[in-house]
């Protein structure tokens, strides 16, 4: 790919990672971005080596989610580092995915907590699970919105969470997830 359809993956990423109501995967990761702006640009490098390095744009989405779901918003502090870490975590989705179920059913000891208190929450923002997982329940059982709308939040601590987890959802939902295993480990962990 070249710079310019680089620069427009990212900007609509971009928009989505940033911008509450911009979804890119329903406008098929398009923007208005004009190639005449591009040209303007004085970070148009880090757009043409990305575009030259990963080729497809399948790759290069993988490239900006890693960075976005990470925090790192500006091109020149995009690392190759998140990308492997998030390839990384994409291999080994159905381990963590149980592993992370173990450490939330010490925590809980039912399902029906996970989905109706902020304990989920809680250990994602102490690092102790991956975001991912929490991603995979609410791919499955859908809990984030109501959880969103009922859990007293005076500080807006689980707002900027929240928002993180929707939107990646919404990307993570794109690949080819084993929702059958999913099922299963769930019902395995929380059946001991």
């Amino acid at each position: 790919m070249n710079g310019y359809q680089t620069y427009v993956l990212y900007q609509s990423l971009k928009l989505h990672f940033h911008n509450e109501s911009y979804d890119a995967t329903r406008y098929n990761f398009k923007t208005s971005a004009k190639e005449s702006s591009f040209s303007h640009r004085k970070d148009r490098f880090f757009f043409e080596r990305i575009g030259g390095k990963y080729k497809t744009g399948d790759r290069i989405i993988d490239y900006f989610t890693a960075n976005f779901s990470q925090g790192v918003s500006w091109i020149g502090d995009m690392r190759e580092e998140n990308l492997n870490q998030f390839d990384k975590r994409m291999d080994s989705l159905t381990y963590q995915f149980e592993k992370d179920l173990n450490i939330l059913h010490d925590e809980c000891e039912s399902f029906d907590k996970i989905c109706t208190s902020s304990i989920p929450l809680d250990l994602l923002l102490s690092d102790r699970i991956n975001i991912e997982s929490i991603i995979l329940i609410d791919l499955l059982v859908n809990f984030c919105n109501t959880l969103r709308k009922n859990l007293p939040d005076p500080l807006t601590m689980y707002d900027e969470q929240f928002q993180r987890i929707l939107k990646y959802k919404l990307l993570l939902r794109r690949r080819n997830l084993p929702y059958d295993k999913l099922k299963k480990t769930i019902k395995k962990v929380f059946t001991k």
